[in-house]
């Protein structure tokens, strides 16, 4: 059918672990299944979605899966497995898209955190800063915020020279309680940029009086293709669900099937989102924004990554 530029029949179904009740809670914010269901469908497959909390554990999950016909699929980022009774993996050809700690054995495809946290300091020093903030809220559990800290750790440990960069770790522990506290940590410190995980804090800080950027640059290393104010990175996401769907296609037509002997992994380049939130301090004729152009009432929330 892709040979002769027909649009393919359905011929299987791909299951899509992911968990409900996270920011993805409706999948309609899971930038990783938009790629995913576009890929399916150029080559003809369709994804059901399954949350492992709503079986007793993974071993009843596996059951309605093969009894259900499908043979492939893909572990989501934010899904936690049940290790008591984990899935039955050698009836299905498995690949996890973006990076989880509780399925390491698996092929991964996933951004290239490590690019994206540097991309963004690189950015932040090309643009005229000398004094730059990694204020870092990150899950404990979570692999791929343990990475950009690992990363801006390395980075605060060896600057260039010149650039001074100060690093403030967080955990997202009662962090609504911490906003204000934050801001006046920061203050104390005076950076004139701050690099965070995501625009949360940024929009949280604007109800406190904070100037973005007349006050400190931002930059939010994940970003939205899309984003009208905040600089920063973007993942790919869409690019990463849609690699992951390429790689259960080749696997599923190789009858590779269980957990494979080397594992293989996929890291997709981030690009950089410019945005009036880090003004370019090297420009001569280059001015800065408004406050006004701030997304002063919006949430930001936490993205997949």
């Amino acid at each position: 059918h892709r040979w002769l530029g027909k649009r393919p029949a359905h011929t299987a179904t791909l299951a899509y672990l992911a968990p409900r009740g996270t920011v993805a809670d409706t999948h309609d914010q899971d930038a990783y299944l938009v790629g995913i269901r576009q890929q399916a469908a150029r080559l003809g497959y369709q994804v059901d979605i399954f949350d492992p909390k709503h079986h007793p554990d993974d071993r009843h999950l596996s059951q309605v899966l093969y009894n259900r016909g499908i043979r492939g699929v893909i572990v989501g980022q934010t899904t936690v497995l049940d290790r008591a009774h984990q899935l039955d993996w050698e009836k299905f050809c498995i690949v996890q898209a973006g990076l989880n700690v509780e399925t390491e054995i698996l092929t991964l495809v996933r951004c290239d955190l490590d690019a994206a946290v540097r991309g963004a300091f690189h950015h932040a020093v090309q643009a005229g800063y000398r004094s730059i903030l990694f204020l870092l809220i990150a899950n404990r559990g979570a692999a791929s915020d343990q990475l950009c800290l690992q990363t801006a750790e390395h980075l605060a440990a060896h600057p260039p020279e010149g650039v001074q960069v100060h690093l403030v770790p967080e955990t997202w522990d009662h962090i609504y309680h911490k906003r204000e506290m934050l801001l006046k940590r920061t203050r104390k410190i005076r950076p004139d940029c701050v690099i965070q995980i995501t625009s949360y804090l940024f929009d949280e800080w604007l109800q406190f009086g904070a100037r973005i950027p007349e006050e400190f640059a931002a930059i939010c290393l994940f970003t939205q293709r899309t984003s009208s104010f905040y600089a920063g990175m973007n993942l790919q996401a869409e690019r990463v669900g849609a690699l992951a769907v390429d790689m259960l296609d080749i696997k599923l037509r190789r009858y590779e099937y269980g957990i494979p002997p080397t594992r293989i992994t996929i890291m997709v380049e981030p690009s950089w989102v410019p945005g009036p939130s880090l003004p370019n301090r090297n420009s001569s004729t280059g001015s800065k924004p408004a406050h006004s152009s701030a997304p002063a009432g919006r949430r930001g929330g936490r993205p997949s990554k």
